[in-house]
């Protein structure tokens, strides 16, 4: 989902192209293949393809700009190319229009409906100095 760009839905096949993910390197984002590394090609329902569009016309994708892979400085002309920034539309970033990071994103979104659903329990207090979940 952090990956996806307006441009992978396609109303006409009825797809949504999974073309690339948002992917953390040490601390830094990068765009990268998807999990295997392979894209693939999912089958969309109406009401999801609907629901997208509406967020799209709510919310305007941005365009964001991040390298390929490994965001190392490159150290040769294969590298420069492999990593090159790509630009995407991405139709979900946060408030200041940058691209989700996933370990935020679980920690104060998808955690939080888990526990609200009652999927998973309420986290224990985490003691001082130490990092939760």
């Amino acid at each position: 989902m952090f990956g996806l760009s307006d441009e992978d839905i396609d109303d006409d096949a009825e797809i949504i192209h999974v073309r690339r993910q948002v992917k953390k390197v040490g601390a830094k984002l990068v765009f990268a293949l998807p999990k295997g590394q392979k894209t693939r090609t999912v089958p969309a329902s109406a009401h999801v393809r609907k629901r997208l569009r509406e967020h799209v016309g709510a919310f305007s994708p941005v365009a964001v700009t991040l390298p390929w892979g490994d965001p190392a400085e490159p150290t040769t002309e294969r590298e420069r190319k492999e990593r090159a920034p790509q630009t995407h539309r991405l139709p979900f970033t946060t408030p200041s229009r940058t691209a989700l990071r996933r370990d935020a994103w679980d920690r104060w979104q998808w955690k939080p409906a888990l526990v609200a659903a009652g999927v998973i329990p309420e986290p224990v207090p985490v003691p001082e100095g130490k990092r939760g979940w």
